[in-house]
């Protein structure tokens, strides 16, 4: 990855997008319609972590050997991760909100059912997207990130259609 200009200024807020949801919706808040809003329903940014080997797991528990067996997966495709062209091209897509006034809604599938538990919707300027290296538990991977500024609670809100 050779992103050499990893612009960032010290008093924007940045807003990772790798989060633990099942969608992230971004929208220009002046024209919302589909040319203009961007749905993330998988996470291209996501390093693989024996930590969460389990997640997705419904039924069930797999047996130690198996357990086993997806830790040193996960640790070898850890050592391999680098953004792929689906993680660019989010990247890039998302540079269309630059200079906006964005609506960003997270969604996960408990948000359903718990009302409560969910984030509310937010309203910011995008500054700009970003990729900046993070140390990740002693590793360092790049990331994309919006760098926004002028936060506000917003009050509508998108379905995930």
């Amino acid at each position: 990855m050779k992103n050499k200009d990893l612009r960032a200024n010290k008093e924007t807020v940045l807003k990772n997008m790798n989060k633990d949801t099942d969608a992230i919706q971004y929208g220009c808040k002046e024209t919302i319609d589909s040319s203009q809003k961007i749905t993330i329903s998988w996470n291209f940014w996501q390093v693989p972590s024996p930590s969460n080997v389990l997640s997705g797991y419904m039924v069930g528990r797999p047996s130690e050997e198996e357990i086993r067996k997806l830790e040193e997966d996960a640790l070898k495709r850890r050592l391999e991760w680098e953004p792929n062209q689906q993680a660019m091209k989010l990247f890039e897509d998302l540079n269309v909100f630059i200079g906006h006034r964005v609506h960003i809604q997270f969604w996960d599938s408990i948000m359903s059912m718990l009302d409560e538990e969910a984030p509310p919707p937010l309203e910011a300027d995008c500054k700009d997207v970003v990729i900046l290296n993070v140390d990740m538990r002693g590793d360092v991977f790049p990331q994309a990130y919006l760098v926004i500024d002028n936060i506000g609670e917003s009050k509508s809100i998108w379905t995930t259609t």
